[in-house]
């Protein structure tokens, strides 16, 4: 059977992304605006009307993210939405007051029909149940979703097998260069003035304790507690009537509108200066690999403007073919014993910006020879520096605002991806997304300068050996 839970491991694509830099061309179908409105129980509905195909991407997102753990229950949001998921319990068509259980690939071949597929995703900031197929069955999608999130089974064999799930992804993000990185980066990045993870620092699956110790009855009160309507953003990508939908849209019967609970964010204390690198010798890979990674205020700690500029600087350090990671890592000038004795020689090199709720995050990395891990690290500190010191220059800035662009619209093809990114700007309360384009118009030299002056300055480093090294 297909997997229908889904993970989002930014810096797992990047990784997969990174030995390719083609031209990336501009799609004018993902500026389609948003329109928002407030249910009266308090959900967030999102309607983005595309209409290019007779398809429709439903998103139905819970603001439950990683600050809701701790170290004792890290990980219960992994279990719990892969429980939901395994099966439903809707109202019997032969007995009154009875119910009848609906599997997840009942779901499925329902769905099948109308040329798509359900499925849930579990973020940083939030956990995505989602739909998508044939527009002509919206309401009939909507449906399924609603039932999923607010009648699930949840009973001890849907909580046995969903945790054996999340014990099974911590062996194999233990074993994965990207997972592994991310896992010692976020765990310096994030921790409070007792030097103990919160938040983004804890480990994604749980760990085997915190897992295994999750009881079923804590697992129910967490899913009554979170899976309200104040705390539902229902977004729409795709053919849809938008009037239809405002007028039309009913949700989670006989459940009221509760105050939602206050959400505090983590206080992440200062990151140390000069702390060393984290060094990790016992990975099966062939190459050495290097991380740096900063910490940045949350999106919406920011200005659009900022947050744009940081795209940009982002995409000037590894974006096009003459980025300043690729010109100085991957020189093309160099070759036979020149380029062996290159020093600052990488196979592969990225950056990325990843963004949250609570804290937003720049990595840059390369692959490279473990003898050249020293002088890769610091080419990418020198060259965050750089950033620091003197603008772009007018062909830097006007290529990494190309691509920048491009790669926005791009990632935004899909309907499922419009879905999403739409209803995440309306849960957080920042930029709608369709708004991209003319921030990333606006962002000069100048404001790159700014940021990278302003936010990047206290960093985490972990470097990836081989075997026996």
């Amino acid at each position: 059977m297909k997997n229908h839970f889904e993970h989002r491991f930014p810096l797992a694509t990047a990784l997969l992304l990174a030995a390719s830099a083609l031209p990336i061309a501009v799609s004018q179908a993902a500026v389609s605006p948003a329109v928002i409105s407030k249910l009266a129980n308090g959900t967030t509905l999102v309607v983005r009307d595309d209409q290019i195909a007779p398809r429709v991407a439903i998103s139905l997102l819970v603001r439950a993210g990683a600050a809701d753990e701790t170290s004792a229950n890290a990980g219960w949001r992994q279990v719990l939405a892969a429980a939901m998921l395994r099966a439903t319990l809707i109202d019997s068509p032969l007995k009154a007051e009875e119910k009848t259980t609906v599997l997840l690939d009942d779901w499925q071949r329902q769905v099948e029909k109308w040329g798509g597929e359900i499925g849930a995703t579990v973020g940083d900031d939030f956990i995505e149940f989602w739909a998508k197929g044939d527009s002509a069955h919206t309401a009939e999608m909507l449906e399924i979703l609603t039932q999923i999130v607010s009648s699930p089974r949840l009973d001890d064999a849907d909580f046995v097998s969903a945790r054996r799930r999340a014990l099974a992804y911590q062996n194999q993000a233990a074993n994965g260069v990207a997972s592994r990185a991310a896992q010692m980066l976020s765990g310096q990045l994030y921790r409070d003035a007792a030097g103990k993870p919160l938040a983004y620092a804890l480990p994604t699956f749980g760990t085997f304790d915190s897992v295994s110790n999750l009881t079923s009855e804590e697992l129910k009160k967490l899913h009554q507690e979170y899976f309200t309507p104040e705390h539902f953003t229902y977004s729409f990508a795709g053919d849809v009537d938008v009037e239809a939908v405002n007028v039309k849209f009913h949700v989670n019967k006989g459940m009221e509108y509760r105050a939602p609970r206050e959400d505090k964010a983590p206080a992440f204390a200062p990151l140390p200066a000069n702390a060393p690198p984290l060094v990790v010798r016992e990975m099966n890979t062939l190459g050495a690999w290097v991380f740096v990674a900063y910490r940045t205020p949350a999106t919406i700690a920011m200005t659009p403007g900022e947050y744009a500029s940081l795209k940009v600087l982002t995409a000037a350090l590894d974006g096009a073919a003459t980025s300043r990671l690729r010109n100085r890592l991957q020189r093309v000038d160099l070759t036979g014993a020149a380029a062996r004795q290159n020093k600052e020689s990488a196979g592969q090199v990225a950056s990325q910006l990843t963004a949250r709720r609570w804290a937003n995050e720049m990595i840059v990395f390369a692959q490279t020879n473990p003898q050249n891990v020293d002088s890769v690290k610091n080419a990418l500190l020198d060259e965050i520096t750089k950033l620091r010191s003197a603008p772009l220059s007018e062909a830097e800035l006007q290529s990494a605002k190309s691509f920048a662009r491009g790669n926005w619209s791009t990632s935004r093809e899909a309907p499922s991806e419009r879905a999403f990114e739409a209803g995440a700007a309306a849960m957080f309360g920042i930029a709608p997304d369709s708004n991209w384009p003319v921030l990333l118009q606006g962002v000069t030299a100048a404001s790159v300068q700014q940021v990278a002056q302003k936010y990047l300055r206290a960093y985490s480093v972990v470097l990836i050996m081989p075997q026996g090294l």
